[in-house]
């Protein structure tokens, strides 16, 4: 479960976002599967960020949960599962375009990485009285 170079919001009907991947093994899961899953971390899980980002943890890989067949980082702020429903190669990375299956969010400040490092804490905080504005049918919010 690596870092996605890119996540972002596509369209709000019917609920889709994008993952910008480059060719690995995760590409080749996300290939196969026609699936993946987003895992927003908390402002202060850094480390975290980075072991998956490729510089590990001294005390082991993070515990996964398990939902739908969707791999779920548990102290994550916001998880995704989503299907695929389009595919773009630009240059070496592929944009693979979900649809969302499945959503939870709880609070907490957002982790973010831009200009070569993680930043704690950007953005709007997450909060579940946030309502979306055009939910899916077996969406969990």
């Amino acid at each position: 479960m690596p870092t996605a170079n890119s996540f972002t919001t596509v369209s709000m009907q019917p609920p889709t976002v994008l993952v910008s991947l480059k060719r690995g093994r995760t590409w080749q899961a996300v290939s196969e599967t026609r699936r993946y899953a987003v895992n927003v971390l908390a402002a202060d899980d850094v480390a975290i960020g980075r072991h998956f980002a490729g510089t590990p943890l001294a005390q082991g890989t993070p515990a996964l949960d398990e939902h739908d067949g969707f791999l779920l980082l548990p102290q994550a702020i916001a998880q995704f599962g989503c299907a695929v429903v389009n595919a773009v190669e630009i240059a070496d990375h592929t944009l693979f375009i979900g649809e969302v299956r499945w959503c939870r969010h709880q609070d907490g400040l957002p982790l973010a990485f831009y200009a070569s490092r993680f930043r704690k804490g950007v953005g709007a905080e997450i909060s579940p009285s946030d309502a979306l504005a055009y939910p899916a049918e077996g969406w969990t919010i």
